[in-house]
């Protein structure tokens, strides 16, 4: 089981990088691509993630990268040139891979985890977050004239409260 677990982190990435591959070559395609693709993430993520269901660090680790992945997808509506959307794609599937691969040693080798390391790419994935659902919303906002408030209330929505009874959410504070 320790292998499957293994290929995990190539799968996702590779599963990054054939959806929005299919999103670039075939436009019509992108809503069935991205929902598969997010689904498929959340099942790969599940597996990977040796939390039960209901701790607050199990879905910490989960929606991490799913909210990367559909804020990019959100992203890649606005891209024009070939050229950005296949570095947004290797974007998406670099961190997806970098992400998978430091949850597998966390919580299937963690004699070989580093410290400290899923905080950081997990800080670099919510920036990127915001970067990309940032300018999502300011090219919704250009190009449909959709009006200032509803950015602003989406962008400064309050963050969701963090417990200190687990050892994953006890790391972030």
């Amino acid at each position: 089981m320790l292998i499957f677990y293994r290929f995990i982190p190539f799968l996702a990435g590779l599963l990054c990088a054939a959806a929005l591959g299919l999103a670039i070559v075939a436009p019509d395609w992108f809503l069935p691509a991205m929902g598969a693709l997010l689904l498929a993430l959340a099942f790969l993520y599940a597996r990977l993630i040796d939390l039960p269901k209901h701790d607050f660090g199990f879905w910490n680790f989960l929606l991490t990268p799913l909210l990367f992945t559909l804020s990019a997808g959100f992203f890649f509506v606005f891209l024009e040139d070939a050229s950005s959307m296949f570095i947004l794609l290797g974007v998406l599937a670099a961190l997806h891979l970098i992400y998978a691969e430091h949850l597998f040693y966390y919580f299937h080798r963690p004699s070989e985890y580093r410290v400290y390391t899923i905080e950081r790419v997990s800080l670099v994935l919510s920036i990127a977050t915001m970067f990309l659902l940032s300018s999502s919303l300011f090219g919704l906002m250009i190009f449909v004239q959709v009006p200032l408030w509803v950015p602003a209330a989406i962008s400064l929505s309050p963050r969701a409260r963090r417990c200190s009874s687990c050892r994953s959410c006890s790391a972030f504070s």
